[in-house]
């Protein structure tokens, strides 16, 4: 394990994680889909909840699969990081 101490701010360590994320090739561990796509999701907000929040996202031009989290990423760069074992709704349309 590698553990790295920095005085970087949070913000920019998620955007270096996302990014690097999101170049990996696909591997027996992930898989890709190429967008574009609008994505629909509600993350549980306590372990004991059965109802999530959340909002549809616009614009994702790909999407990750990892056995632990979904790494969505907008075609300006950004995106988010959403832990699998969180999430009560997951679902994409193809973007046209």
């Amino acid at each position: 394990m590698v553990v790295v101490v920095c005085d970087m701010p949070k913000s920019l360590v998620v955007a270096f994680f996302l990014s690097f994320a999101a170049c990996q090739q696909n591997t027996a561990e992930s898989r890709l889909e190429q967008g574009p796509y609008t994505v629909h999701y509600s993350i549980r907000q306590s372990d004991g909840s059965t109802s999530g929040i959340g909002s549809p996202v616009a614009d994702v031009e790909r999407i990750r699969f990892h056995d632990r989290y979904v790494v969505l990423q907008k075609k300006e760069g950004s995106g988010q990081l959403l832990p699998v074992d969180g999430l009560v709704e997951f679902r994409w349309s193809k973007r046209k």
